[in-house]
């Protein structure tokens, strides 16, 4: 399994998350990729998985985690197609990123309590199974509109897989936390 980060332009990775990755580095291949549009630098590790033919857990620059919460996830992904664990967004209410689709678009839901199927998540802590990531074009993370409700890269994502046929699951074992 690779692992991947963007870093938006402009943007510096706070240290806590760089401590983060500099433990990983030692058992962990990482991919960064740098630029204005969050869809693109996502597609950009998409396809660095592709390529060198990896499972990949996409890790935004701001999330801090330990090894544990990788080896979960790698572990996750030996039978289940994508999972996330749990983790807050960094605006006000401070909700998790995990949502469940409503008539044409979708909404924040409490995580759940066991490992679960969900609708869509965020992408800040992602693993994605080897299968997906061989099976799925590589604009996998190209934003969708679903009769005219447009859609972040993330949420387009969860919206392609689940179209595809994969499950999208939360392991709330695995809690990450999120520097702002």
């Amino acid at each position: 399994m690779i692992l991947g980060t963007i870093v938006p332009n402009n943007y510096f990775q706070p240290w806590e998350s760089v401590k983060c990755f500099l433990k990983a580095a030692e058992k962990y291949s990482i991919f960064s990729a740098q630029g204005p549009y969050l869809y693109e630098n996502r597609n950009i590790l998409f396809r660095y998985a592709k390529k060198y033919n990896q499972s990949i857990l996409m890790i935004d620059s701001d999330i801090i985690f330990t090894l544990n919460d990788i080896k979960k996830i790698e572990k996750d992904l030996q039978n289940l197609d994508i999972v996330t664990g749990v983790y807050c967004l960094d605006n006000m209410p401070y909700p998790a990123a995990i949502l469940k689709g409503i008539e044409n678009d979708y909404e924040f839901t409490e995580p759940p309590k066991q490992l679960t199927e969900i609708d869509a998540s965020g992408a800040g802590f992602l693993g994605i199974s080897l299968k997906v990531v061989q099976q799925m074009s590589e604009d996998a993370f190209n934003n969708v509109f679903e009769k005219g409700v447009p859609h972040g890269e993330d949420i387009s994502f969860c919206h392609r897989a689940k179209q595809n046929g994969y499950k999208i699951w939360c392991d709330p074992e695995i809690q990450v936390g999120q520097v702002k």
